[in-house]
């Protein structure tokens, strides 16, 4: 990677592209070595003609379109709904009956973590932050008694 020299003196890297970030065609010159620009021919021309892909079909659709005339599909997020994270209704689950057994608390841990990550990630609002907070939170709380419990029997019975 070599780049023009930047505004301190200091060599500015210019990244290689392998693959067109719309389509994801892979990308390279006549000797096969990487190309200076992020775009296909064929995704240069739509950029041209105002067109963009549709992130669900991939058919060409007009860049200001809202939804997809091809698989009907909603472009606008805020009007996208995913419902609820089944992950997080299953970490806050977890978290709670974390008070009768240890494993379901760290369970509920886990896919707390999960959810949140699905959350953050996920292309469309998805509900359901607050549940795998307190599913992490109350599962952390259930398995440090646990220990503590574990510990204080065995102190206990010595």
């Amino acid at each position: 990677m070599n780049g023009p020299i930047g505004t301190n003196g200091s060599s500015v890297e210019r990244p290689d592209y392998y693959h067109c970030m719309y389509c994801g065609v892979g990308l390279s010159d006549e000797q096969g070595q990487p190309s200076r620009t992020p775009l296909c021919l064929q995704c240069r021309g739509r950029k041209e003609k105002g067109e963009k892909l549709c992130p669900f079909c991939l058919e060409a659709i007009a860049s200001q379109a809202i939804s997809c005339p091809h698989c009907r599909e909603s472009l606008d997020p805020s009007t996208r709904s995913g419902g609820t994270s089944f992950l997080a209704i299953i970490s806050l689950v977890c978290g709670i009956i974390g008070c009768f057994y240890c494993i379901p608390g760290i369970a509920g841990v886990v896919t707390g973590l999960i959810a949140l990550r699905e959350i953050r990630k996920s292309p469309y609002p998805l509900k359901g932050r607050k549940m795998a907070l307190w599913g992490v939170g109350v599962g952390i709380f259930w398995i440090v008694l646990w220990i503590v419990f574990a510990a204080w029997v065995v102190i206990t019975d010595a």
